[in-house]
């Protein structure tokens, strides 16, 4: 086997290009391991693979070009394949595991998609422009990160769910106590013996199985309940996808400050003036 390497001009960064071609055996598997190591330490974030002229390729293959997608996709990137003959692609297809696949008909199509790629890990780091807490969940559901879920947020002396009253737990309880303890995102506490019969109504009907804080400075000011979408909740995100929620709890705990102080502030002037 061979790997021909170049390197194309795509948007604000290089895009790496191989061309891989006769049979995967050891000596394939090091050169490609050796491509790999070169991109990695070139922060590489895209790499197109020309598979076309590739007649064979085995598991040990396989799982180097799996993993490489899995770290291409935690920098907000990805592998991109082109043209690989049937049996090749039905052995990435039975192989590549959860990681979805990204084939293109041609080099010319696999770049175009590069250079209109939308990452579901860079838009909601990237969204700055974003104003308020429903948009900032929009931008949760639209990249895949989950499928829905609820906002909690500490008022007073208890975790109400920000738009239904309905949804509430005393602060001192247990599970408030836990929620409050959260620094990362984690999984969500489930029913256990010793929660009262409204902590488990609380999380019955959040219906969650992440659990995203909101922080402040270190105080968690609410949380996001989210249902992952995921049959292995938790242990199927990468970690640029956690960063990723974790920075969109800070940026959604800021804007509730925000609008708690400019609520505070306009209520002045409903005192009258003596």
């Amino acid at each position: 086997m061979s790997i021909r390497i170049e390197i194309i001009n795509a948007g604000p960064e290089p895009l790496r290009s191989a061309s891989i071609t006769g049979v995967a055996d050891r000596q394939a598997t090091n050169e490609l391991l050796e491509f790999v190591s070169r991109c990695s330490r070139d922060n590489v974030r895209h790499v197109l693979l020309d598979l076309s002229d590739l007649v064979s390729i085995d598991q040990q293959f396989v799982s180097i070009l799996s993993k490489m997608q899995l770290k291409l996709r935690d920098r907000a990137g990805g592998l991109h394949l082109v043209g690989p003959v049937a049996i090749v692609s039905w052995v990435l297809e039975s192989n590549f595991g959860k990681v979805p696949l990204l084939i293109h008909q041609s080099r010319e199509s696999a770049v175009e998609a590069i250079l209109n790629h939308s990452s579901d890990i860079a838009a909601p780091v990237e969204a700055g422009d974003k104003q308020t807490v429903p948009q900032w969940l929009e931008v949760l559901k639209s990249t895949g990160l989950c499928t829905g879920g609820r906002l909690c947020v500490v008022k007073g002396d208890i975790f109400v769910d920000l738009h239904d009253k309905d949804l509430a737990i005393d602060i001192s309880t247990t599970l408030a106590k836990e929620l409050q303890s959260v620094r990362t995102v984690m999984k969500t506490p489930t029913e256990r013996e010793g929660l009262t019969i409204f902590e488990i109504a609380f999380l019955r009907k959040c219906n969650a199985d992440m659990v995203v804080p909101l922080l402040n400075n270190n105080k968690v000011v609410g949380v996001l309940m989210l249902q992952s979408g995921r049959a292995g909740s938790l242990a199927e995100y990468r970690s640029g996808e956690l960063l990723a929620l974790n920075l969109v709890g800070m940026k959604i705990a800021e804007l509730l400050l925000v609008k708690t102080s400019k609520q505070s502030e306009s209520s002045l002037y409903l005192v009258p003036q003596l």
